[in-house]
């Protein structure tokens, strides 16, 4: 069970797919949830956001990327774990870096 949480909580700082579609470069996972970001919502100034309309206004998408060592890390964490990696964005990741 506390496998799993840590497998949640790790899948949380995926960068979202509508990031991600947008801008193919922003795959990825994020170093912690120190932006308030999800797949699904956003937190901003302690008041709950959907993450469509973060994306429309534009709020924290400069900030919403994922970073290579990051990534590395929650995909070696994943795997010890594990897990299957069957939610990871493979294709977009492997996009992102070239």
């Amino acid at each position: 069970m506390e496998c799993e949480f840590i497998c949640e909580f790790i899948y949380s700082l995926q960068v979202p797919t509508r990031v991600s579609d947008l801008f193919p470069s922003y795959a990825g996972f994020l170093g912690s949830p120190y932006l308030g970001i999800s797949n699904s919502d956003a937190i901003i100034n302690g008041e709950l956001i959907n993450f469509d309309e973060v994306l429309h206004q534009g709020l924290l998408l400069k900030h919403a990327q994922g970073h290579l060592a990051m990534t590395y890390t929650a995909l070696a964490t994943l795997v010890t774990l594990g897990d299957n990696l069957a939610r990871v964005e493979k294709n977009k990741i492997v996009q992102g870096t070239e």
